[in-house]
């Protein structure tokens, strides 16, 4: 999952979500305990929904489905892939805009920025300025952000083909994403219930 999914399964909380949205770059338990209780939370509910995902049968589905094209880099397309699919479907999930939902997201980070190491707030002022979370709904877009990655990636890569692999098998993955993506929802929700408030 991507930073739309994260921040969609961090439920209008505002610390869970900052600790959903840094937890890809938090390694470890010594890092974890450096931030607050609540953000901590945050950052193991980011663990457990990538963890829930890679194993769920569905997304290996898709995965598969780009296995030749994209080869070891399949499960990032499907993880950036299923975020453009919750914008095209947004309404699917949810009754507020996703411009509204985006504007809140980004309202949070801003007033948690203290709490981030210098290169996590970066990333997300750049968010910010650019609209990723609405971006998302937009093929130009997301091959922006296959370009981007491309510059990134050492190994032997198919990235910049990677919209096309979206644009061939867009109806089977989008399938896929609606078959998946209620399992998600309802393994977070269960996740979050173990925390204490």
């Amino acid at each position: 999952m991507n930073y739309l999914a994260h921040a969609y399964l961090s439920f209008d909380n505002e610390q869970l979500l900052v600790g959903n949205l840094i937890g890809d770059f938090v390694k470890g338990r010594k890092q974890l305990e450096n931030y607050p209780i609540s953000i901590q939370e945050g950052i193991i509910l980011h663990r457990h929904i990538d963890a829930y995902s890679d194993n769920h049968f569905v997304l290996k589905q898709s995965v598969e489905r780009l296995r030749q094209a994209q080869q070891r880099y399949a499960p990032v397309v499907v993880d950036i892939f299923y975020d453009y699919f919750l914008a095209t479907n947004w309404s699917v999930f949810s009754e507020q805009s996703l411009d509204d939902f985006a504007a809140v997201i980004y309202t949070h980070l801003e007033r948690n920025f203290e709490v981030m190491p210098e290169r996590v707030r970066e990333i997300f002022k750049k968010m910010i300025s650019h609209n990723w979370l609405v971006g998302y709904q937009y093929e130009a877009r997301i091959e922006y952000a296959f370009q981007r990655l491309a510059e990134r990636v050492k190994n032997e890569h198919h990235l910049l083909t990677a919209i096309d692999d979206l644009r061939q098998q867009k109806e089977a993955l989008n399938s896929d994403f609606l078959l998946f993506f209620p399992d998600l929802i309802q393994s977070a929700k269960a996740k979050i219930t173990e925390f204490q408030y």
